[in-house]
């Protein structure tokens, strides 16, 4: 649990960072797919963090999801033939 956690945490940071990458290098082109964002730049980044950090951690947080349990099948499976075998 703790690594899908962390994985989570990750990825909502590298969601706010990539948001406000965007907001800084095509202001315009995030205007425009965006509702709301304001027009002064330090107001921008910032509503871009947000934004950005909440689609991280959702789609982070279903990401790390399916792989962690993907990751715990195999190591139950690894378990299971390990304790047939003695």
């Amino acid at each position: 649990m703790g690594g899908l956690f962390l994985a989570a945490f990750v990825c909502w940071v590298i969601g706010g960072l990539l948001a406000v990458a965007l907001a800084s290098l095509s202001p315009e082109f995030y205007r425009h797919t965006f509702i709301g964002v304001p027009a002064a730049v330090s107001e921008r980044l910032r509503y871009a963090w947000v934004g950005g950090f909440y689609l991280g951690v959702q789609f982070g947080g279903v990401g790390a999801t399916f792989v962690f349990i993907a990751l715990f099948r195999a190591a139950w499976r690894q378990r299971v033939e390990d304790a047939s075998k003695t």
